[in-house]
């Protein structure tokens, strides 16, 4: 990718690194390289797609946090509908 898009340091290889586990994912960091400090946005913007790209041609689904509400809490009240 760093070799297609304008601004990319062709010969520099990306790095990934592990990070984080979070609630439903594992988080990491991509370092790439770019000639001038503003060609971060393209690249940045072309890495993105190409991963959204990777994922969908490998039938990964990036999942939406869950989260369940207790309202049986003392203290939580919601309006009930009606009139």
């Amino acid at each position: 990718m760093l070799q297609r898009v304008q601004g990319g340091v062709a010969d520099f290889e990306p790095l990934i690194r592990f990070h984080t586990f979070a609630d439903s994912s594992i988080n990491l960091t991509a370092v790439l390289r770019v000639r001038e400090f503003t060609a971060q946005f393209v690249v940045k913007h072309e890495f993105i797609k190409a991963l959204a790209s990777a994922y969908a041609a490998e039938g990964i689904v990036i999942p939406f946090p869950i989260r369940a509400l207790n309202l049986e809490q003392e203290g939580v009240r919601l309006p009930l509908p009606g009139p």
